[in-house]
This record gives structure tokens, C-alpha cells and sequence, in this order.
């Protein structure tokens, strides 16, 4: 099976069933998305791309972004998912790091790619553009740039076949230096976890999933893309700016069935429908993860949505992600664990020797499953220090129970965990230095209630010069993703 048999399966079943809804509020059928995922499969070998190109996808989370990763995978390309919050310097060195030969994007992003083409960037050759107004992204590029949605797909279209253990996917995050790094995915990893998440959270056509994170997750493209659409589920889309009034209001005008929100999100969601009333009666299921919960946060949260089941879930991108979950009937009973391995999964706690601990000791979590990564692109070094023996090294602690239920203990690195968002600290070191009046930058997570660690940034201006809390917020503002702006800035003396 490949991945965009998903799609192409739900279609045969539920042609005219609505299948996501555009954050514009439109809403599209499945034999829609299935048309206009053609179309961009059709346009890249149109225009000459071979096999397993790698393809970028540079896109707001929309029905663009889901039709682009259907797209690409049946044109037999890798799909290369990038936030729009990674910009210049950095959305470049992605570029660069996987020789991308395309991007896919819309002329509202235009201004982060420009400067991009054979010039700066030898191996891209093609930019396609997902804009409805072809006038409005017209000769912006100084590269070809090809326009999807006026393309004719000829009736002979033939998607490609890929093998199991091929790379179809690049998901990428920053190594601990604050370089590219690359998680290679098969069609075997991203489906079998697929399949275990459809399983233990019971999802059917009948389920309306609204997608909150980031659509170039991991998380989000396994568990509720294309979890959703092999089911024959609808996906509602939110964008840009999400507060809880807005969460709740689309879960009303759409009777939202499941959610993932991280706690903090929930403690906000908790909070406005106090406030305001809002019918939640469709829901189902939530999920929730990244940061503790803990008793009395679960009770609560079972107190305001009662009937609606509560699963709190760990993973990694480097496991497709899902690795372990706690079911409903132990949200209470085994509050702050972080659950029992999802199916196809094994887990193992072992020592700095690669001994197996005994219950109550805590060990680093190591990963077995189809679901674990080829590799980090490129980088077979890194590649090798987190797959070993044992299977994947997480870089997590933890401990297990008599009953065998795992509860995570913290880092055995300097990551930072913020909210859910896993960052180094050398990474926001390294944008924040190239502030001309710093001499020294450092990095580190302090304990957080909400957001389980927050960012701090200690900042050393150079001597005789002075720089401002609001003027380092600003550059930072300008020069990175909005998930690794540091919460606290202190300013040392020089």
C-alpha cells in the first residue's frame, strides 16, 4: 500500500463526503482533493522532475498542504514539509541540506523565496504555485514557476509505486548545534503508525478532526492528515493567530469529534468556556501531550467535558512519531505517566550499559517498531549515535511502574521543551549572537507550571554598549520561528 492510497481508497468510498475544511472556510469532497492532489502529481513530471526529487512543501496549513503531500507522493517524489515560520537563512539551509529540486508554496510566501534559484541554490530548478489569481504571483520568480490549478491532467495518469522501506518523506528539525537534520521516512513507518493511532483512538468516517499544531509535523501529518483521510474523516483546518474562543467556536460550527492540545491549550479552552458557552457536545476524544498533567488537571478537564475521552500520548518525529499512550480508563488512576507502548511499538528502559532497569529506576528509552526512522538525511554519524542494538535512542528518561506504565523523568541532553516544541539552545544562540551589539549569548530551559520548561536567553552586551529587553524581543522577532523566541530575557552586565 502506498500513502496516497489513503486518499485515493476514501474516494472510491466517499466521493462527495466533505473531507477538509480550508481555513478560508471552504469546504472540499474527497474526489476534490483527489482531483487537485493529481494535479500537482501531474504538473511535477510535467515539467521534467525525476523520481524521488525531493519536494519541498512551503505552504500555511491549508487544503493546498494536504493536496501537496498526496501530490507529491504520487508523483513518486519525497515530500520536504517546511513551516512557513522557518524563513531566510534557515529555510535555505533546508534547501540546500536535502538538494530540493522544487517548492511547492503560494505567492503569499513569496517574499521568504525570491532569492532562491540555480544561482543560490544549485538544485532547485522549479517553483510551483498553488495560487487561484494567477496574476497576483506572476514573474516574482526569477526561476520557472508553474502554476497547479490550471493544469489539464491527462486521462492516463499513473500514479508511482513505492517499496515499503523507501524514503518517501523529509521532516526536519535542528540538530544540537542548530544545523539541519533531516528524518527520513518510509511508507512503512508513516502507515503502520497510522494504523495504530487509528486504532486506539477508535476513528471512523464518522469523526470531524479539527488539526491545531503545525501541519509540517510529523504528528499532524501521520496522526490526523492522513490518520483522517484513510478513514474517511473530515479535517478542519485552523490558521494564523488560534486563541481558545476560536477553538471552541470551531468546534461548535463544526462538531469537532477529536482534537490534540497541549496542556496549556487546554487550561485556556478550560478557562474561556466558563465565560463563554459554547456547545461542545460533539466531541469525543482529545488528545493531549508535551508537558505534565497532573491529577487534579485531569479530573478537571474530566469534570468540564464530561463523556469525552481523555488519552495523554509521548513520541518523537524520529518514531513517525506515536510511541506511548494512556488510555481513558487510566488518565486518573495512573495520572502523570505517559502510558504503554502503541501497537507495533516495543519499549525498553536501559542503562548507561544497555541493561534493562528494574521497575522504579530510571532509564533512557529505547524505541523498537516499524514505525522507527530510516535515518538522519545525509548525516550517517548522527545516524548511528541513535540507532543502536536496542533500537532508537531517545534521549528520554524514565522510569516504569510495577504494572508496566512509563512516566517520563526528563532529558539526558540540554533540550529544551517548551510547550511541546523540542529546541537546542545552541540553535537560538546562534541567531541571537548575530546581534552586532552582543558579546555573548546563553541558552537554557527554566521549570515552567503551563509549559513544562520555558526559554530563557541571558544576554552579555559588548562593552560601552547597551541594548534593551524590547530590542532583543524584536530581533528575534525578525531572525526566527516564533516557537523558539525565548519567554524571558535577562541582560547581564558587560
Amino acid at each position: 500500500m502506498n500513502i496516497y492510497d489513503t486518499l485515493v481508497n476514501s474516494e472510491s468510498k466517499y466521493g462527495m463526503k466533505a473531507a477538509v475544511t480550508d481555513p478560508t472556510g471552504v469546504t472540499y469532497n474527497y474526489s476534490e482533493v483527489l482531483n487537485y492532489s493529481k494535479k500537482i502529481a501531474g504538473k511535477l513530471l510535467e515539467i521534467g522532475l525525476k523520481p524521488r526529487s525531493k519536494v519541498i512543501i512551503y505552504l500555511q496549513d491549508s487544503m493546498d498542504f494536504v493536496a501537496a503531500i498526496y501530490g507529491v507522493n504520487m508523483a513518486g517524489m519525497v515530500f520536504v514539509p517546511v513551516s512557513p515560520q522557518a524563513k531566510d537563512l534557515k529555510l535555505q539551509e533546508i534547501i540546500s541540506h536535502c538538494s530540493a529540486e522544487a517548492i511547492i508554496t503560494k505567492g503569499e510566501l513569496s517574499e521568504y523565496i525570491v532569492g532562491i534559484d540555480s544561482n543560490t541554490i544549485p538544485s532547485v530548478k522549479s517553483i510551483l504555485l498553488c495560487d487561484d489569481n494567477v496574476e497576483a504571483s506572476n514573474n516574482v520568480f526569477s526561476q520557472a514557476a508553474y502554476f497547479v490549478k490550471d493544469y489539464d491532467l491527462p486521462g492516463n495518469f499513473t500514479a508511482s509505486i513505492w517499496l515499503d522501506d523507501e524514503m518517501t518523506s523529509i521532516f526536519y528539525m535542528s540538530d544540537k548545534h542548530g544545523r539541519p537534520k533531516g528524518i527520513m521516512l518510509s511508507t512503512k513507518n508513516i502507515l503502520s503508525n497510522m494504523e495504530a493511532i487509528i486504532e486506539y483512538l477508535k476513528m471512523s468516517e464518522t469523526d470531524n478532526i479539527l488539526i491545531l499544531k503545525s501541519m509540517a509535523l510529523v504528528g499532524t501529518v501521520t496522526g490526523e492528515i492522513i490518520a483522517s483521510i484513510a478513514v474517511g474523516a473530515k479535517i478542519v483546518i485552523l490558521n494564523g493567530i488560534i486563541h481558545a474562543g476560536i477553538i471552541l467556536k470551531a468546534i461548535q460550527d463544526n462538531q469537532i469529534t477529536g482534537f490534540f492540545a497541549v496542556p496549556v491549550m487546554l487550561h485556556q479552552i478550560v478557562e474561556y468556556r466558563r465565560k463563554e458557552k459554547y456547545s461542545t457536545s460533539s466531541l469525543r476524544y482529545i488528545q493531549t501531550g508535551a508537558a505534565k498533567l497532573i491529577k487534579e488537571d485531569v479530573q478537571l478537564l474530566m469534570d468540564m467535558y464530561k463523556g469525552v475521552e481523555f488519552y495523554y500520548i509521548y513520541g518523537l518525529s524520529e518514531a513517525s512519531p506515536r510511541v506511548l499512550h494512556l488510555k481513558p480508563e487510566d488518565m486518573l488512576r495512573k495520572a502523570g505517566s505517559v502510558g504503554k507502548p502503541v501497537k507495533f511499538c516495543t519499549v525498553q528502559l536501559l542503562d548507561a550499559n544497555g541493561n534493562e532497569v528494574k521497575a522504579g529506576e530510571i532509564g533512557e528509552i529505547y524505541v523498537q517498531g516499524p514505525n522507527v526512522m530510516l535515518g538522519y538525511y545525509n548525516s550517517p554519524e548522527l545516524t548511528s549515535e541513535v540507532i543502536t542494538a536496542h533500537g532508537l535512542k531517545t534521549g528520554d528518561l524514565a522510569y516504569m511502574d510495577d504494572e508496566g506504565y512509563i512516566y517520563w523523568a526528563g532529558r539526558a541532553d540540554n533540550m529544551i521543551n517548551q510547550g511541546g516544541f523540542h529546541v537546542y539552545p545552541a540553535e537560538i544562540e546562534k541567531v541571537i549572537l548575530k546581534n552586532e551589539k552582543l558579546q555573548s549569548v546563553k541558552v537554557d530551559g527554566v521549570q515552567d507550571d503551563i509549559l513544562g520548561q520555558k526559554i530563557r536567553a541571558t544576554v552579555t552586551p559588548k562593552d560601552g554598549i547597551s541594548i534593551s529587553e524590547a530590542e532583543i524581543y524584536e530581533f528575534c522577532y525578525m531572525h526566527m520561528e516564533g516557537v523558539k523566541i525565548p519567554k524571558v530575557i535577562e541582560i547581564a552586565k558587560g
